[in-house]
């Protein structure tokens, strides 16, 4: 197993008894006998009492992700949180701790900008299970992101969060002190070409000042607001589209094709935030 790999499965906990989870062989085992087999991927199952997932994505969902991000079009994300992250180091080599992963595309790119450890949780197996075989020097457990996490307190350094779901108790509780959070978002003019167009779902207005809201317990918080337009192809359009939960709504049939480009704008919120 590579050693950052290892390092970052060193900060996870017991989903039953809560205490440390060490790596024994192919397992994670704590001090109570609790044990959790890794996957031939490389990735641990630790959703206990969770009902199994194919996760809410599906595979085309997850193949159209992996495309799209191998594209390069979202890594302003990544590299405005390592900007940020950057300037602010204390460990030799610092974890990062990405909830809801998803295929870890993110995860790989800041872990990498910041030469640290990478951890990662989602819910959706199949992605995890992607995420663990595709990026063999991080760490991936399957576990919800909405409940407890099974991740020790004040581990992480930096938590990122990436268009996913964001629990703020577990954020606030795994992060130590001095450690940031960086959160990304979709801002009000996000694809609004492509939503004009084929009726995709509006960003929420209220996200922001929310997120800011439930974020008043950690330190000065900075915003970014991260915005371009790009010119995009039909089929990089459908993967874009169908990617995400807009592909509850509509389908590829839906979506006519053209020639050529068609300009699309990105507006991406980052906050990022250091605990006290």
């Amino acid at each position: 197993m590579q050693p950052l790999r290892r390092h970052a499965f060193a900060a996870l906990r017991c989903p039953i008894c809560r205490a440390d989870l060490d790596l024994a062989g192919r397992s994670l085992r704590c001090r109570r006998r609790h044990a959790f087999d890794l996957a031939r991927s490389g990735y641990v199952n630790l959703a206990v009492g969770q009902p199994a997932k194919a996760g809410g994505d599906t595979a085309d969902q997850l193949q159209r992700r992996r495309a799209f991000l191998a594209s390069g079009a979202f890594d302003f994300i990544a590299d405005a949180i390592v900007a940020h992250a950057g300037r602010q180091r204390s460990q030799a080599t610092p974890l990062v701790l990405d909830a809801g992963c998803g295929t870890g595309y993110h995860l790989d790119r800041v872990t990498r900008g910041l030469a640290a450890a990478g951890l990662g949780i989602d819910l959706a197996k199949d992605a995890v299970h992607m995420a663990a075989r595709d990026h063999e020097a991080l760490a991936f457990a399957v576990a919800d992101v909405w409940s407890a996490w099974p991740v020790a307190t004040a581990a992480a350094d930096l938590l990122i969060s990436v268009f996913a779901p964001k629990n703020f108790a577990e954020m606030a509780r795994t992060l130590r002190p001095g450690g940031r959070l960086a959160m990304a978002y979709a801002g009000p003019d996000h694809l609004i070409e492509l939503r004009e167009m084929f009726g995709l779902i509006d960003p929420q207005p209220d996200k922001h000042a929310s997120y800011r809201r439930r974020m008043q317990g950690l330190g000065g918080i900075l915003h970014d607001r991260l915005c371009r337009s790009v010119p995009m192809s039909h089929a990089q359009a459908l993967d874009l589209i169908l990617m995400g939960p807009n592909a509850r709504h509509v389908s590829a049939a839906s979506i006519p094709a053209w020639s050529g480009t068609r300009r699309v704008t990105f507006d991406v919120e980052l906050l990022v935030a250091t605990v006290a």
